[in-house]
């Protein structure tokens, strides 16, 4: 009974046992997985670790080629320093001698500027003294140069201009006048009826400039008119270039001309011929330094202008439209001024030997016929067309004696002109 209990008992001690053996087992073999991931995840960060390791010898590596590169730049490039400092501090010596040099140099130089400076010095001093020496020469040299020049001016009576280049002037004076005249008279177109009925005033001033005979003929009724019409505005410019060659005082209001003039007749009567001459040029040359030419000018181109003004209001033409008219041929007007005056600069004061003047006859006045071109009847002229120009021949006396001419004026003649037309 026994033997058999036990045999029933070790049955479930067996299982028992088993069971444990089992579980132990399972257990141990949980235990050894879990070891084993344990390991392989070790071993996993182990690899990783190997690699960064391996990464960072690669860098390392790389780093230590760069450097050892760097290195061996900075090597070369302290050699090449090396060398230039060994150049500079050579070059430093050098310099260090040339400046020693240069000092000497300096010095020596120095000793000659003193030198030279003292000889300088003694040069200036005689230089000053002969410049004052060739100062007194100087002043002495103008003095008597221009005791020179004032009697030069008194002993020179040789003419400045030939008659012949005087005779061109005029001339050429005359032709300006005659196309500004005619082409102020074919800009203008006068009708004669305007003419015709002019007032007493109108009259008077045309009177005055061209002559009684003349406006008589343009207030008729006439073949010719706008020929008259050029004529009267050609006299007008005659007229007033011909004061302007001949006055003395040049438009210098405070000097009287008449007594100038008796001045001259008188130093002709008791002086030779180019004494007189000459007292007249320079005379005359003083006169013109009172008033420089520009306003000369200028007041010859005024009287010139104002009466071509008045002498075209009085033809009927207008106020307005005859200072439209002087001021469209202002530049034609302003040549003849200057011609005008160039002329009186040849007569008055370059022309000595001989006594020269302008041939202008006015209307209604005396006039010496063989001093005139187009001579008609006597007592058929009727005004000046262009200027001339005639010598004053004087007797053993010094009184005015026969005049001879050099360009004879031209002058309009009755008989030059067509017969009047009915009205």
């Amino acid at each position: 009974m026994t033997s058999h209990l036990s045999s029933d008992l070790k049955k479930p001690l067996i299982l028992a046992v088993c069971a444990s053996m089992s579980f132990l087992a399972v257990f141990k073999t949980h235990k050894l997985k879990r070891h084993v991931h344990d390991c392989q995840e070790e071993l996993e960060a182990m690899r990783s670790d190997a690699k960064r390791k391996d990464a960072l010898i690669s860098q390392l590596r790389a780093a230590s080629v760069a450097s050892n590169a760097e290195i061996q730049s900075l090597k070369e490039l302290s050699a090449s320093r090396l060398k230039e400092s060994n150049r500079l501090e050579r070059a430093l010596s050098d310099c260090e001698a040339e400046w020693k040099k240069t000092r000497f140099e300096l010095g020596s130089t120095r000793g000659q500027l003193q030198h030279h400076q003292t000889l300088l010095h003694a040069a200036t001093v005689d230089l000053e003294e002969e410049q004052r020496a060739a100062k007194e020469v100087q002043s002495l040299l103008a003095e008597r140069t221009g005791e020179l020049t004032t009697a030069q001016a008194f002993l020179t009576t040789s003419d400045g201009v030939s008659g012949a280049d005087v005779k061109d002037l005029v001339e050429r004076l005359n032709a300006d006048i005659f196309q500004t005249a005619a082409a102020i008279s074919e800009f203008l177109e006068v009708k004669p009826e305007v003419v015709e009925h002019c007032d007493e005033r109108a009259k008077d001033a045309l009177t005055r400039y061209v002559g009684v005979a003349l406006t008589e003929l343009l207030q008729a009724p006439h073949s010719e008119f706008e020929f008259l019409v050029q004529i009267a505005i050609q006299t007008t410019l005659c007229r007033t270039a011909e004061y302007t060659s001949s006055s003395w005082t040049k438009a210098v209001e405070s000097i009287e001309e008449a007594s100038v003039v008796g001045m001259y007749d008188y130093v002709q009567k008791f002086e030779d011929p180019s004494v007189a001459g000459k007292w007249r040029s320079i005379t005359r040359k003083c006169l013109s330094n009172v008033q420089d030419r520009d306003t000369w000018h200028q007041h010859s181109f005024n009287q010139m202008a104002r009466a071509l003004y008045e002498v075209l209001e009085c033809l009927g033409v207008g106020t307005e439209r005859a200072g439209k008219t002087v001021e469209r041929f202002s530049d034609s007007i302003w040549t003849l001024a200057k011609k005008a005056m160039r002329l009186n600069t040849f007569i008055g004061e370059e022309v000595i030997s001989s006594d020269l003047f302008i041939v202008c006859p006015r209307p209604g006045s005396p006039c010496r016929e063989e001093l005139l071109e187009n001579q008609g009847d006597p007592g058929s002229f009727i005004c000046t067309t262009d200027l001339g120009i005639a010598q004053v021949l004087r007797e053993a006396d010094g009184i005015a004696g026969r005049k001879v001419p050099v360009l004879k004026a031209q002058a309009l003649w009755d008989s030059g002109l067509g017969d009047e037309t009915s009205a």
